[in-house]
């Protein structure tokens, strides 16, 4: 416990990869909080963004206290308090990416209308995969689907 809290300019090979690892994380945290949007939810985006915020928060914290380090004598504690600091950051990140995602992507998905063409695929075939029996139930109605159903069922009643 004594070498923890005693100053020292000895640095040696732990620091400079404590260094240059958390010069990977606050690029990473950059990247993810500034540039990445990814196109597949506003839940997951607002996740990551916040998750690149503070890894750019870490990262440059562990870059800071390194590059102290190697010039003025500080204690070794400081590099460990921020290696915990890391772990408690992956811990509670896999915590949030396997239980809290997953439903707030499923809260936050629309609700308004369905696919096209998976509500109307369904409803024209019958569970069993026999056609319809009638012809109304056959054709959605043209004002309800969209522009290329209705040219194609104009297209239809003209041969």
């Amino acid at each position: 416990m004594n070498d923890l809290l005693t100053p020292s300019l000895a640095a040696g090979s732990a620091e400079q990869i404590f260094v240059a690892v958390h010069v990977l994380v606050a690029f990473a945290g950059a990247y993810l909080g500034f540039l990445y949007r990814p196109a597949l939810s506003a839940a997951r985006a607002a996740a990551l963004r916040t998750l690149g915020y503070v890894l750019l928060g870490l990262g440059g914290l562990g870059v800071i206290v390194g590059g102290v380090r190697f010039a003025t004598p500080l204690p070794p504690i400081l590099a460990t308090i921020i290696t915990i600091l890391d772990v408690i950051a992956i811990a509670g990140s896999l915590y949030y990416a396997l239980r809290v995602l997953p439903g707030a992507e499923q809260a936050a998905a629309p609700r308004g209308r369905p696919v096209r063409g998976a509500q109307a695929a369904s409803a024209v075939r019958a569970p069993d995969g026999a056609a319809p029996t009638s012809a109304a139930a056959a054709r959605p109605d043209a004002s309800a689907s969209g522009r290329r159903d209705a040219r194609r069922a104009q297209k239809r009643r003209k041969r």
